[in-house]
């Protein structure tokens, strides 16, 4: 291996870890749901109408035991047919599809850090993409 290719390598390998330690001290930080991050966990494990939602109570304190039940997934079946019905119109299903099979996985809990590691794969895969395009390019 020649040294520009070890050097390329180091500087991918630098980048990435930087990158994780950003992203995992920005996770650790993050104390607050925004609207998107509520749609997205209502979209992938509403699939009934029955939840209560804690939103609709503006005088009593949210405890989060409301929170978890509300975002988390109760009910383990994947249901792909109501997202592909409900969200087709206006987002692309994949992030969906792939943020419901995490929830499932963790069933009747519910955390922050499930988005957040879709998220990370989905930046570790578009850097390691745009890395080679600009390694090839030079």
């Amino acid at each position: 291996m020649n040294k520009t290719k070890f050097a390329e390598k180091c500087a991918f390998v630098k980048i990435f870890i930087i990158i994780t330690i950003v992203f995992c001290f920005l996770g650790k930080g993050k104390y607050m749901l925004f609207c998107d991050e509520i749609y997205s966990y209502e979209s992938v494990n509403i699939v009934t109408e029955d939840k209560r939602n804690p939103y609709d109570s503006f005088n009593e304190p949210l405890s989060n035991k409301d929170i978890e039940e509300y975002m988390g997934a109760s009910d383990l079946n994947p249901h792909f047919w109501k997202l592909q019905k409900d969200l087709y119109r206006d987002h692309v299903p994949l992030y969906f599809y792939i943020l419901r099979l995490i929830s499932i996985m963790n069933s009747n809990s519910w955390s922050h850090w499930t988005g957040l590691a879709l998220n990370y794969i989905f930046y570790i895969w578009l850097f390691s993409m745009l890395w080679s395009y600009f390694i090839n390019l030079v």
